[in-house]
């Protein structure tokens, strides 16, 4: 037996089971490459937290309010844009790309280091509130365990 443990692979079979994958192979499409868009910032988040090179981490700890954050925003909105501001990045009802930034930008949100970086976005702050607001969401972000990231 292989074991699979990329979050790719795990997220959207996961997805797929439960109706999070959108109504067709494009909206998939779509919606997996949403989430590429948030794996692109959890890598440096996680770099900036974990490396034990300090001085990748204090310039990494610069870069992500100043440059990295706005530009991962920049395309999410525009991903909510192009899906006509209805709330959602792909399709018309909740999908695993909503889901997987959430819970990307939700504690960067609250980070106070970080904050800032999302003040001129509020298309993206918007979204993160109301998916949070979602009663299963709500629930599973008042038990779930606090991690650096």
């Amino acid at each position: 037996m292989v074991n699979v443990f990329t979050r790719v692979v795990l997220s959207t079979d996961t997805g797929s089971k439960f109706g999070f994958m959108g109504r067709n192979d494009w909206e998939a499409a779509l919606i997996n490459e949403t989430a590429e868009i948030g794996d692109d910032l959890f890598r440096p988040m996680a770099e900036s937290v974990f490396s034990s090179n300090e001085a990748r981490k204090a310039e990494l700890r610069k870069a992500l309010p100043e440059v990295i954050i706005p530009k991962t925003i920049k395309l999410l909105e525009m991903r909510l844009k192009e899906n006509g501001n209805n709330g959602f990045f792909v399709g018309d009802k909740l999908s695993l790309a909503d889901v997987a930034i959430f819970v990307l930008l939700q504690p960067m949100m609250e980070n106070p280091d970080l904050a800032a970086a999302f003040k001129d976005h509020c298309a993206i702050t918007e979204h993160v509130k109301r998916i949070g607001a979602i009663p299963a969401i709500k629930k599973w972000v008042g038990i779930r365990p606090k991690t650096p990231i």
